[in-house]
């Protein structure tokens, strides 16, 4: 999604809002809303789209249109997460960078690899995805087609721990840039008509991979002790209708993972500092075609420690 998908109306002056809740019952699942571009433009509307998506229950990402001509990887990474609206925690996906054609070849007098060469147009997404590492903790997932990253990149497999989107109309099945034997997300049109969505006939839709497990990172988490915890942790395989198998360590004591992915139970005190390092939870889940996806998370507790200490003595004890 984008700004131009809030066409100006009579009513809405400044633009149609999104209906998510229409997005939502209609059956899509995730979305993709276009923060930033190069280092100068943010999208009004990502924030509010952002959040609006989330709320209707849809799991959401901001990408970053890359212009590389106008400054290096690294710092826009820094300007997208800085100020896409993107935030690590529930229902949110890796961060998108966007990387294609150049849509401003007569302006910019370059070519559709914006004047770069194979090696420094990787040497820039480089610098993008190691910084946005750094930053979210998160590989990026990487958006492109088959051809732009062939002609830009000489066919680089350097970034194959990254995600794909491809985008590709018209196939059957979509082909793919080098270094990737399958793709994560689709782009399979961008003639789409979504309920709820102002501009009929323009939204791009996309399709999750079947065959990926796809988990999303809860994100950091914090609870107080002898607190009972229900924390589903939701993949897009699972939403695609996918059985998957489940195995964690790491847990916080008193919590268990269930055989659908939900972490409950009750945060027990232990006889620990009260200011003691959070545990560090790594849940792996696996599909019936043998994919796998890991994600690790922090988790503090607060207040570990006897339940039979009064509060004065132990916050959080009883």
């Amino acid at each position: 999604m984008a700004s131009y998908q809030h066409p100006d109306t009579s009513q809405y002056p400044k633009g149609t809002p999104i209906s998510w809740t229409e997005v939502a019952a209609a059956g899509y699942r995730f979305a993709a809303v276009k923060g930033t571009e190069g280092d100068y433009y943010v999208n009004p509307w990502a924030t509010t789209d952002l959040a609006g998506a989330k709320h209707a229950g849809l799991d959401i990402t901001a990408y970053h249109f890359a212009i590389p001509n106008v400054s290096g990887g690294a710092a826009q990474a820094q300007f997208a997460v800085e100020y896409s609206g993107y935030a690590t925690g529930s229902r949110m996906l890796p961060l998108m960078l966007d990387i294609e054609y150049d849509p401003y070849v007569k302006s910019d007098h370059t070519n559709e690899c914006y004047g770069l060469s194979a090696t420094k147009m990787t040497a820039w997404i480089s610098g993008f995805v190691t910084t946005a590492v750094d930053l979210t903790g998160q590989y990026p997932v990487i958006y492109t087609t088959a051809d732009w990253w062939s002609k830009c990149t000489g066919g680089s497999k350097a970034f194959t721990a990254d995600p794909m989107w491809v985008a590709a109309y018209g196939f059957s099945s979509p082909p793919m840039p080098a270094g990737w034997s399958a793709y994560t997300f689709w782009q399979y049109t961008s003639g789409g008509t979504v309920p709820g969505v102002p501009t009929s006939g323009g939204t791009d839709l996309d399709a999750f991979n079947p065959k990926l497990v796809g988990l999303i990172d809860p994100g950091s988490q914090a609870s107080r002790a002898w607190t009972r915890i229900a924390l589903p942790v939701r993949s897009l395989g699972a939403l695609a209708g996918a059985s998957l198998t489940w195995t964690g360590t790491g847990l916080p004591p008193g919590l268990r993972l269930s055989a659908g992915g939900v972490i409950s139970g009750t945060v027990t005190g232990t006889s620990a500092p009260l200011l003691r390092p959070p545990y560090y939870v790594t849940l792996t889940a696996r599909n019936p075609s043998g994919a796998t996806a890991r994600v690790t998370f922090s988790w503090r507790v607060n207040g570990s420690c006897s339940r039979s200490q009064s509060s004065a003595i132990c916050p959080g004890g009883t």
